[in-house]
């Protein structure tokens, strides 16, 4: 199956990734915010790498790919902001509405009035509201300060910034290319690979501490490898021999677990884009019911925060089982009253 022969189809398995990926975040923070430390979740101490850290590849991958093929199909600058912007902000304005005016009061230890006379009160509500500063900000004053991992109210969103910045980045490059180029899809192709390969090589050097270490090198390399599949995607098969293939290498390598990640980096991006597209039957089932990813993405950490401030001494399964139920249910809430009626005036 060429890739290019099934980019545009609405029949694939993005919406099932999407949500495999925002409750493994979910998962994987069970162990994290109940503990106060990510050592002893399942894959950190087999891979030495979090089932979140790979749900978050997974995200940056399949909207590099998803969100430039939507600025090429669109073709219109304005149409493709106005697409991001309804799907990121109306959803994220409610959520972080709740937290600043409602979880925050009931929950600080801090007065009522210091609570809202605090700055960090309106920066929290200011840089998450917007994301414009590319920075987000997680705290508010008496929230969560005494839970094991202490202060952070929705430490989730800290990849919103980097969302945003990935979103003007591929629109400005091809922005740039329809005005210089004549073969502007090509001229665009050939940035887009050598930027990939220029932050993967920085990504490999932060790791290796010959660079400092920055989270954008591993999140921008991601976004823009999912944008490279896309753009390449007539150079690019997907069948079960290399799935396969790819599949038992990565079981081969995680007995190596300081080698595992470098080799993982690169073979996850062709699975993501095969699970994607090539298994059906039951599978396609799931596009039924709604995208309630991002819900349980910016909904999960708050939830959790507060079950561990409401209930200290809560197992890590129970956790799994409150935080799953409550988070789920705010998510289809966010999708049906919220996210939805926002995509429909695209």
């Amino acid at each position: 199956m060429k890739l290019s022969d099934v980019v545009y189809s609405h029949e694939n398995n993005f919406n099932l990734i999407r949500f495999l990926a925002a409750y493994a975040v979910l998962f994987s923070h069970c162990f994290v915010l109940v503990t106060g430390s990510g050592s002893n979740e399942p894959l950190v101490t087999t891979l030495n790498y979090s089932l979140g850290g790979i749900a978050v590849d997974i995200f940056f991958v399949t909207s590099g790919f998803l969100v430039t093929g939507s600025l090429l199909r669109r073709n219109n600058f304005i149409a493709y902001f106005k697409a991001r912007a309804l799907r990121i902000y109306p959803a994220l304005w409610v959520v972080i509405l709740l937290t600043v005016l409602v979880l925050g009061p009931l929950l600080t230890t801090a007065s009522l009035e210091d609570y809202f006379s605090d700055s960090g009160t309106w920066r929290y509500l200011y840089r998450n509201i917007t994301i414009l500063p590319f920075t987000g900000y997680h705290l508010l004053i008496g929230v969560f300060e005494n839970n094991p991992y202490p202060a952070i109210v929705n430490g989730s969103l800290w990849t919103l910034p980097a969302e945003l910045a990935s979103y003007i980045a591929v629109a400005s490059l091809w922005l740039l290319c329809s005005k210089l180029f004549k073969n502007s899809k090509k001229a665009m192709t050939v940035i887009v690979i050598a930027l990939t390969l220029i932050l993967l090589t920085c990504f490999y050097l932060s790791k290796l501490d010959i660079l400092a270490p920055r989270n954008g090198f591993r999140l921008y390399f991601y976004f823009f490898a999912g944008a490279s599949f896309f753009l390449l995607a007539g150079s690019i098969t997907l069948d079960h021999v290399k799935a396969s293939f790819i599949g038992i290498l990565l079981l081969a390598t995680s007995i190596f677990t300081d080698k595992f990640y470098y080799i993982y980096v690169p073979l996850m991006i062709y699975l993501t884009m095969y699970f994607a597209y090539v298994p059906g039957g039951v599978l396609r089932k799931f596009n039924l019911v709604g995208d309630y990813s991002y819900g349980i993405y910016i909904y999960a950490f708050p939830v959790q925060q507060s079950l561990i401030f409401l209930m200290p001494e809560i197992s890590i399964f129970a956790m799994i089982f409150y935080a799953s139920i409550i988070t789920v249910s705010c998510a289809i809430l966010s999708w049906h009253l919220i996210e939805k009626k926002a995509l429909s005036y695209k």
